[in-house]
């Protein structure tokens, strides 16, 4: 309901994963699941998904070396930020991968290009706080904090 779909078909080969998120989603009742199966252990079936995975999968690599290599520790696959990691990954192919019609993932979805500026993902940035605007100006905080990004 949140990506504003009420059905929606989800392609599986029955994995225990699959049919457990299936499941759950049919409790919530919020959304109609239309199963269709593919044939076990056949990934071409499964085609555009499994390329997709293959390049997140790269993208995951690679964000997770660029942090290791900043800041000259290991990231196991079982560290707290790992899944924000996925989930920048995910979302930078959605945003800036173009495919074979010229357009990326978020332009067919909404009909424009995604055109703002993001920092690296990891990277030490300062932000606004907000609701900063009406603090005094003359006190010796600052609005401005620094953070590191995360998504």
């Amino acid at each position: 309901d949140e990506l504003g779909y009420r059905k929606i078909i989800l392609k599986s080969d029955d994995e225990p994963s699959i049919v457990a998120l299936q499941s759950a989603a049919k409790l919530e009742g919020k959304i109609e699941i239309i199963p269709e199966e593919s044939p076990v252990g056949d990934s071409q079936s499964n085609g555009l998904a499994e390329n997709a995975n293959k390049i997140i999968q790269g993208q995951v690599r690679t964000i997770t070396d660029a942090l290791e290599g900043r800041y000259g520790v290991k990231m196991p696959s079982n560290h707290s930020a790992f899944p924000w990691v996925v989930r920048h990954a995910a979302a930078s192919y959605s945003r800036f991968a173009v495919g074979t019609d010229g357009k990326t993932p978020i332009q067919r979805l909404k009909g424009k290009r995604f055109v703002k500026e993001l920092a690296e993902f990891g990277e030490c940035v300062s932000y606004l706080r907000l609701n900063s605007a009406g603090e005094n100006k003359r006190e010796s905080s600052s609005r401005i904090s620094p953070n590191v990004l995360l998504s």
